[in-house]
């Protein structure tokens, strides 16, 4: 399916949901819910971006865990918070609902452990960002050296 015809049709339910429930509950409350979604959706952006850069601080003072992995989770963490607010930030019931949606630290736990499942993540922090951990195997024997 085009991605043009999904933000078309995205688009043309938005309007149909602002209309059905303005007409429902008041063009005064629809617009009030319109203004305070974006409000909510600005703080989830500023929250995101703030975990982000303090979560990756953490990152340098945790034992136990792999460090490149964990940055992945507080990242993964972070962009959820800031597409939920992008959501919010856009007029219409629907990407509001979305967006609220991802405020649940639940549903972003279960997000980002479907996705750190789904793509096999095994990264490490290097100097220069992150790489692919290089995958050795063991193979036991038994070794004798002949000198002919």
């Amino acid at each position: 399916m085009p991605l043009g015809f999904i933000l078309l049709t995205g688009f043309l339910l938005e309007i149909f949901m602002l209309v059905a429930v303005g007409s429902q509950i008041g063009a005064l409350l629809t617009v009030v819910w319109v203004i305070l979604s974006a409000m909510i959706g600005m703080t989830m952006m500023q929250d995101g971006s703030r975990r982000a850069v303090l979560g990756m601080q953490h990152v340098q003072a945790t034992a136990g865990e792999d460090p490149g992995l964990a940055q992945v989770r507080i990242f993964a963490n972070s962009t959820i918070l800031m597409f939920g607010g992008i959501l919010l930030l856009l007029p219409g019931f629907i990407t509001d609902a979305i967006g609220l949606f991802t405020l649940i630290p639940p549903v972003r736990a279960l997000m980002i452990r479907s996705w750190t499942h789904s793509a096999h993540w095994k990264v490490y922090a290097t100097g220069h960002g992150y790489a692919e951990r290089d995958v050795q195997r063991v193979i036991e024997g038994e070794y004798r050296r002949t000198d002919d």
